[in-house]
Order: structure tokens, then sequence, then C-alpha cells
């Protein structure tokens, strides 16, 4: 799928329309990608991404540090806990170094090349945050270890489980805090996962089984902002994001954010 997006900056010179092509990719239900290299990274020398075209498409989930990648004219800035797809046969490339101590996985993987009815496709979002301790990042983790294991059940079942998380992914299933995340990790999850709803702490209270006082004096000591305020900040960012990305009003957007 492609998408043509339009953004409005301001420069010395005043307001200018920049129009650049998103290219997202879509699954086929019922016919498998095919993984062709996976791997875990760690950056000990600073470099630039290669500036080429591939016949593949490529998943970056990056776990430490920034990677910033130019598609087709778009730039994309991928951070810690964040994902990005680019497209076979569009060209990318990259502008900035990507830094020592920089970590991240990959999945070079192609898909099948059938024309499908639209109910039989789904796409993939092109970019996917908020992912650290979910339970996205830990099937990613999961899959790479058994894909760079080559035991004989991984070369049988690699490109099924992979077709999974790409439908988890694209699905915006619901993710499953580890058990490696701490309590505010999870009230913020549970609070993302609530965007649309208003904010009520009595049904944080019977989530988590703890008194509204005590969940708001962890989150604030590790998040360094109030529940309701951290709820509000996710409903603003949500809400200038579908202006930049959607056509709809500014009453619509209200009222799917309430």
């Amino acid at each position: 799928m492609i998408w043509i997006i339009c953004a409005l900056y301001w420069t010395k010179r005043g307001y200018i329309w920049n129009i650049y092509v998103m290219h997202e990719i879509s699954l086929v239900k019922n016919q498998l990608p095919a993984v062709l290299e996976c791997n875990f990274l760690v950056c000990h020398s600073p470099f630039v991404h290669a500036d080429r075209i591939v016949p593949f498409n490529v998943l970056i989930y990056v776990t430490a540090g920034q990677i910033t990648v130019t598609e087709d004219g778009a730039d994309y800035e991928v951070n810690a806990g964040e994902m990005l797809f680019l497209k076979s046969g569009v060209h990318h490339y990259g502008r900035k170094l990507i830094k020592t101590g920089t970590s991240w996985y990959y999945v070079h993987f192609t898909l099948p090349e059938t024309e499908s009815d639209e109910g039989d496709c789904l796409t993939v979002p092109k970019k996917r945050t908020d992912l650290v301790h979910s339970g996205i990042e830990e099937a990613l983790e999961e899959f790479t270890g058994q894909y760079t294991g080559r035991t004989a059940a991984s070369e049988w079942k690699s490109n099924a489980l992979f077709f999974s998380l790409l439908c988890d992914i694209a699905l915006h299933l619901p993710r499953v805090p580890s058990r490696k995340a701490s309590l505010a990790e999870r009230l913020s999850e549970y609070l993302r996962e609530r965007i649309s709803e208003p904010f009520d702490s009595r049904s944080l209270e019977n989530e988590f089984n703890l008194t509204g006082k005590y969940l708001e004096l962890v989150f604030k000591r590790e998040m360094h902002v109030s529940l309701q305020k951290y709820h509000t900040d996710l409903k603003i960012a949500e809400a200038r994001h579908l202006l930049r990305t959607t056509f709809f009003s500014i009453k619509e957007i209200s009222g799917k954010l309430g």
C-alpha cells in the first residue's frame, strides 16, 4: 500500500508543503512470508546505513540508540522501543551516523507477489512505537534466537512464526507487559491501551489491586509525571498524529479520543 503524505512546515520564508510517499507492506491471508535473514546487532564503530535498493522487505527494531533511514524521500527516526518496515524495491539510505552502542534486531523477508481481494490483505503499519517490554518485543527476541539457532525445527517453523508476529503487529493486538516490566511500565501500558477512554483512577485501583495513592506515588517517582497528566499527554500526542496523517476534522478526532 502507498500513501501520499502532505506536511506543512514553517521556515524563515514562510510555510511550505512537503509531499512524500509512505510505502507500507501488506500480508496476504494464508500465504507465508519467506524469511531470508534475521539477527541482532550492536554497533561497535559509527557508520551510516547503506544506500541501496534491495529485493526484500526489512524489519528494523531498535533496542538502544537511534537509527535514521530515508526511504523514497521520507525520513524515519527509529528510537529504542520502535520498529520500522522498509519496503522491497524502494530506495532507502542513511543520512546520520549510527552511533557506537546502538543495538537492533533486523529481519529480511519477502512476501508473495499475488493479487488478492482487499478482505484477504492485512496492512502492516509503517512504524510502531512504545514496544519496550512488550509481547511483540519478546516474540521478536524469541524468534531471532530460534532462527539463528538453525535447528531443523526452526527451519520448518520460521516462516509461520514470523507470519504470526507480523499479524500481531498489523492487528495492533494489546501488548502484554512481560515479567520484566515494572509497575510504572505496566501502568503506562494500561493507560496507552485506553487512550480513547476518560481517565478513571478507580479502574486503575481495580485492575492493579492497589490504592490510587500508591499507584500515583510509584508512577510519579519513575515517570516524573502524574498518571492523569500522562494520560492527557498521550491523547494530545495521538491527536497531533491523526491531524498530520489523516483527513479527520478536529471534531472527529476529539470524538475518537474522548
